[in-house]
């Protein structure tokens, strides 16, 4: 016919498996200009008339409808159900702090016994939902210091996913894992040699005090910051210790999102919170261990 290939699919709609020829054989017959009636020359002008309304119209028309490839916008489900699956990637690590202090203040009462100055029974839960708050604001603050890598692997992978560059995927993944690996050691590392003096400008100098009023009705201020830093440095060594591969695990989210894979990190979002309340009923519950049992949890 005298078209070339490109031109031929932008025609006909026909995708890379199938043949232009056949393509447009098929085409042509549907459209009835295959007829023996027609000449070459009429054959070939008709074409040419069809292929300038789709190219001006940009679209194809009814009988290529079913076989076009898809090149409009998603859906509005598509597009929720993206949004809600990666918002709740992106929610996960607040969702497991969030159990840990529920668990923590079920539980932890009953598991801990004070010493010294803090030896009142009703006092070892606050002191280890205080340890808490600190811990999980280094923690959760900690990973989100990282996101900037997973935003730099959206968008490096998204151009080579465009391109169809496999080489540049390979390189860009392995490059981002890399980087992400040493920036969780770094913080793991940071927080188990300052987590003490992080969580002191956290807490503050008095900033776990607490008012106890004794069964003969005396009042008295009790400083509990040494014991509600202790805690918190114990919970937050405890996370920290896998954070180079919760790092690239953000960063292997990110990757799956370039593809617009949200099923896979959101179901493993998923089983990490099933796990996460197990273990923090295990270790925290049954086993007493206190914060130090939630962080063994979230960690798993």
């Amino acid at each position: 016919l005298g078209l070339s290939i490109p031109r031929c699919r932008r025609v006909c709609g026909i995708t890379r498996q199938c043949s232009p020829r056949i393509a447009c054989s098929l085409q042509l017959k549907h459209s009835s200009l295959n007829s023996p009636s027609f000449s070459q020359t009429n054959l070939f002008a008709q074409h040419e008339n069809a292929k300038n309304e789709q190219c001006i119209q940009e679209g194809f028309d009814e009988s290529t409808k079913s076989t076009a490839p898809f090149v409009g916008l998603p859906s509005y489900r598509r597009i929720i159900f993206f949004v809600a699956t990666t918002v709740l990637i992106w929610v996960s690590e607040p969702l497991l702090s969030l159990v840990d202090s529920a668990m923590v203040g079920r539980y932890a009462g009953k598991a801990m016994e004070a010493t010294g100055p803090t030896s009142v029974p009703n006092l070892s839960s606050v002191i280890q939902l205080a340890a808490l708050g600190p811990a999980t604001m280094l923690c959760d603050s900690s990973i989100y210091l990282t996101l900037f890598i997973a935003m730099a692997t959206t968008n490096k992978l998204a151009r080579a996913f465009a391109r169809e560059d496999v080489d540049d995927q390979i390189t860009t993944l392995s490059h981002v894992m890399g980087v992400s690996l040493s920036v969780g050691t770094l913080i793991t590392v940071l927080i188990f040699f300052r987590g003490h003096g992080l969580l002191s400008s956290i807490v503050g100098p008095t900033g776990a005090t607490v008012l106890v009023e004794s069964a003969k009705g005396a009042k008295e201020v009790v400083d509990l910051t040494p014991e509600v830093l202790r805690a918190a440095l114990g919970y937050s060594r405890i996370r920290s210790a896998v954070f180079p591969l919760a790092v690239m695990g953000l960063t292997a989210q990110s990757a799956l999102l370039c593809v617009q894979d949200t099923k896979t990190p959101a179901l493993a979002v998923m089983v990490a919170s099933v796990v996460n309340i197990f273990g923090d009923y295990l270790f925290v519950a049954k086993m007493k261990w206190g914060v130090r049992g939630a962080a063994l949890a979230t960690s798993l």
